[in-house]
């Protein structure tokens, strides 16, 4: 196999992640929760970015995923950084990201990170209030400051208005505060919120951005040039609106607002997370317990009319091939009996994102034996059913009120599209181990990677292993691809 003498020690080959799953359980025996990372995704999420705004540079929002091999691809790309804390910062500095690719996008910031921000020399950085610009006025006076303003998140799923930004009315008051401290305000930032599900949003903030933005540069005179649309970008699939239908709003606001050389070196900025982390980890999860239960009469009956109301929108969208297999499956329904699954992940873990992110997440049950008539046109009773995690709090119920195919202690479910908000916030509770992580690569990805500078510490990223676990981790590829060999630079490589 050509062009990959310089790839970790044991390779082996693949199609697809679900024989990476495959492979993993049939092979190690595994008992324990692990992710598998398709980079991939990254390089696909970046090149339809590049596609469909291409006047906007995105800034990562390491919140939303912080493992290292998100940072250093997407620093390969070209893709910066939004931090909101000192440990993101030296996360992100000490993964030689240089400090102009990050913003310290935190309106409230702590004083000691103001002064860690300025012996960084990351300088450029957000503000909402009297105070935080006194605050930064007295500890960091030549930083760049853009002001975060208060937009309509009401479409959004995660709000964050009532605790960020600031209204048009007391924007312009801060601008005229910044003034008197003698301080450089560079542009306008805002958030329409986490989730969004309009693309109005993202109009109705540029066009309130521009009142701000014009009224700092043509009534005080600062030099702005930087506008900030912040995130709320999706990267689930079937979102509420699409990410094309929000680049395609944005770029026509921009260019009406915003046009080409509106101002001077006009930089335009996002902050996006879940857009770029959400379908990169898919999570494999086992079924370490399980019961069963009877339901009353009345359960029953309220079971019955729930499905004739709702039909099949109670089964999950996954588990539904076509019209055929859906009358099957309606028919396999256990009137009587209702189930609960305790999986080897909970919301202490992974499933976090169902609290804080309010996620409803699709579990796919998955078979070793790769039949997908087994899925298809199965005979296997479907049951209501109710997904817990394995601590010892009641808190901790991944899902309830699904259909499902009953299963048995010692199989496994994958959740997809798990990437964003979920390993971030994850926690050993109760004294549960985390999920490993596993990583699948294919050609053009690997050649692509390996084209750039930093390819030693993607390799070595990959490559590492927890202390506590000596197994060596393995690098999957699949079988043969247009391989990618030029070096040219990696937009042109993406674009086309």
């Amino acid at each position: 196999m050509k062009n990959l003498r310089s790839l970790p020690r044991k390779i082996q080959l693949f199609d697809n992640v679900e024989e990476i799953i495959r492979q993993e359980i049939a092979l190690t025996k595994h008992e324990e929760p692990f992710f598998i990372v398709n980079l991939a995704a990254i390089l696909n999420q970046h090149k339809n970015w590049l596609m469909k705004m291409p006047r906007v540079r995105p800034f990562y929002a390491v919140k939303c995923n912080p493992t290292n091999i998100m940072i250093e691809v997407l620093s390969a790309l070209g893709v910066n950084f939004d931090c909101a804390s000192k440990g993101e910062i030296d996360q992100v500095l000490s993964l030689n990201v240089t400090p102009d690719r990050i913003i310290y996008a935190n309106p409230c910031k702590t004083r000691s990170y103001i002064k860690h921000a300025k012996s960084c020399d990351v300088d450029l950085m957000t503000f909402d209030s009297e105070m935080e610009l006194k605050k930064i006025a007295d500890l960091y006076p030549e930083c760049r400051l853009i002001l975060r303003i208060k937009v309509d998140d009401s479409h959004s799923v995660c709000k964050f208005s009532s605790k960020f930004g600031a209204s048009i009315e007391d924007a312009i008051n801060l601008l005229h505060l910044a003034k008197k401290l003698n301080l450089k305000v560079v542009g306008v930032s805002f958030h329409v919120g986490s989730g969004c599900e309009s693309s109005a949003s993202f109009e109705k903030a540029i066009e309130d951005a521009k009142v701000v933005f014009d009224y700092g540069l043509k009534q005080l005179g600062f030099k702005m040039h930087i506008l900030d649309i912040g995130g709320g970008f999706p990267g689930n699939s079937n979102p509420a609106v699409s990410f094309d239908d929000i680049a395609s709003v944005v770029s026509h606001t921009l260019d009406r607002d915003f046009p080409v050389g509106y101002v001077e070196n006009l930089d335009i900025i996002a902050e996006p997370g879940r857009y770029y982390a959400a379908s990169v980890f898919t999570l494999a999860t086992q079924i370490i317990a399980k019961k069963s239960y009877s339901f009353s009469n009345e359960e029953m009956q309220a079971n019955r009319d729930t499905i004739k109301n709702d039909g099949l929108l109670k089964f999950q969208p996954n588990l539904i091939d076509d019209e055929q297999a859906n009358e099957q499956k309606m028919k396999n329904i256990d009137q009587k009996r209702g189930v609960m699954y305790y999986l080897n992940d909970g919301v202490y873990g992974s499933f976090n994102c169902t609290i804080f992110d309010y996620m409803k997440v699709n579990p796919q049950p998955y078979y070793l034996n790769n039949d997908e008539n087994i899925v298809k046109m199965s005979k296997l009773n479907y049951m209501k059913t109710t997904l817990w995690g394995p601590t010892c709090d009641s808190l901790d119920k991944i899902r309830e009120n699904i259909y499902l195919p009953e299963m048995e202690i010692g199989d496994w479910m994958i959740f997809r599209e798990m990437g964003a908000y979920t390993i971030c916030a994850a926690s050993n509770f109760n004294g549960f181990k985390l999920p490993t992580i596993k990583y699948y690569l294919d050609n053009f990805t690997i050649n692509t990677l390996k084209n750039l500078i930093c390819w030693p510490r993607i390799k070595n990223v990959i490559m590492k292993i927890d202390k506590k676990d000596r197994e060596e981790f393995e690098v999957f590829k699949t079988k043969l691809l247009p391989l990618c060999n030029e070096r040219n630079q990696l937009r042109q490589i993406l674009v086309h």
